[in-house]
């Protein structure tokens, strides 16, 4: 579930059992430095991280996949970071979870 008031950067999952999560996002187009997607579970890096360096005036998409087992009330966040020295906009963003089986 998720709670667009409490923790509105959270997907909280009411069952236990393996997930698919996805989160997607594009980068405001900047020549310097690096982009990088994480997954956290209940606010711990998992290692499911991309990492790329920056390209010349092109606005790249970023995503990220992983399937995971949860137990329930356990939350998933997406954190997004880059290098280029200055505020970049991340847009077009898609976070999503869906339960592949129960537990």
């Amino acid at each position: 579930y998720h709670s667009t008031s409490t923790n509105p950067s959270r997907l909280t999952v009411a069952t236990a059992g393996k997930y698919l999560v996805t989160a997607r996002g594009v980068w405001e187009a900047h020549a310097t430095g690096f982009r990088q997607i994480l997954l956290f579970v209940n606010g711990s890096q998992i290692n499911s991280a991309k990492l790329m360096d920056a390209v010349d005036n092109t606005a790249p998409t970023m995503d990220i996949t992983a399937i995971l087992k949860l137990t329930a009330s356990q939350y998933v966040e997406v954190k997004v970071w880059q290098s280029s020295g200055g505020l970049l906009n991340w847009t077009s963003q898609s976070f999503e979870i869906v339960r592949l089986t129960t537990e």
